[in-house]
Formats: structure tokens, C-alpha cells, sequence
């Protein structure tokens, strides 16, 4: 995964390949790498309201092959969605109310069913994307599996980056 450092006016770039995978349907871990705030305009469905924009790490194995941005929007109708995904972090028990924290969300892991969507772009070019079409409930015992197993690697990783190295 790329780091997103600012480029300077002089500075050198090359061509690199595009980090996101289109995975196929099946269930993946996730952790959550970034939350916003922002609002949404309103439409013929949804009046104008707060909306959270979550980005998620998708996991393939033990490496993160995409990133989704899963938008909520704080609105009774789709408040469903809302809790499935505070479900699937272990904040929310079934059945129970809660307040939402997201000010907590960064750095949650949880499981997820993703899909695939066809659209048109601005341009008239058919792409497809990953889209998470469900939030799992919250499994202690195989995320706290996928966890360390993915702290493992982590550590195997660092371990072994030669760039560290003092000569």
C-alpha cells in the first residue's frame, strides 16, 4: 500500500500500478483505517443528514488486497445498517440499543460480506467495484484468531525488511 506523502512541485514521479483488487464474492476480515464526517444533501428517499465515511481495509489472507468507503447515513431508515456494522466491530450486542461512537471505530476489526457492482462511469467506461453488502456479527474467537495471526506476520514482516539495517 502506498504511503500518501505530498509531492513537491519539483519532485520525481513514476508510473504505479494500481493498488486496488477486485476480490470475488465471499466473506473477508476488514479493519477500519479511516473515519470522516460530512453531510449528506438529501434525495428523494433520505432527507439531508449527518453521514459517517468509513474507510475499510479488506483482507485476503493476511494481506490487505482493497479498501472500500462504506458511507452511513444517520437516518432512521437505514439505521440497520448502522447497527450491523456496530455489530460486526463488537460495540453492539443484538437487540441492544447504544449510542454510536464513532470518535472509536478506527483501527476495528470485524468480518464482512463483499460483493461485486457494475456501473458506468463519468466517462461511459463499465467498471466494477467491491461493495460490502453486509456487516457479520462480531466472532471473539476467529477475529481475535485473524488478529494475532495478522500481528505475526506484521512482526515477521518488520523482522525481516532489510532496509533497517544499519549497513
Amino acid at each position: 500500500m502506498l504511503e500518501n506523502r505530498v509531492l513537491s512541485w519539483d519532485d520525481e514521479i513514476a508510473d504505479l500500478e494500481d493498488e486496488y483488487k477486485l476480490l470475488p464474492e465471499g466473506e473477508y476480515f476488514f479493519k477500519v483505517i479511516n473515519f470522516e464526517r460530512a453531510m449528506y444533501p438529501g434525495g428523494a428517499k433520505v432527507p439531508t443528514c449527518p453521514k459517517a465515511i468509513v474507510t475499510i481495509a479488506i483482507y485476503d489472507g493476511l494481506k490487505i488486497a482493497t479498501r472500500v468507503h462504506q458511507e452511513f447515513l444517520l437516518c432512521e431508515t437505514v439505521a440497520w445498517k448502522i447497527s450491523q456494522f456496530f455489530r460486526s466491530i463488537e460495540e453492539k450486542k443484538s437487540g441492544e440499543k447504544i449510542q454510536m461512537k464513532w470518535n472509536i471505530v478506527n483501527g476495528s476489526f470485524g468480518k464482512c460480506h463483499l460483493t461485486t457492482k457494475s456501473y458506468i462511469n463519468k466517462f461511459g467506461e463499465n467498471k466494477t467495484i467491491n461493495t460490502i453488502d453486509k456487516f457479520l456479527p462480531y466472532e471473539a474467537e476467529t477475529i481475535n484468531k485473524f488478529k494475532g495471526d495478522l500481528n505475526e506476520k506484521e512482526a515477521e514482516d518488520i523482522l525481516m525488511d532489510d532496509s533497517q539495517l544499519p549497513f
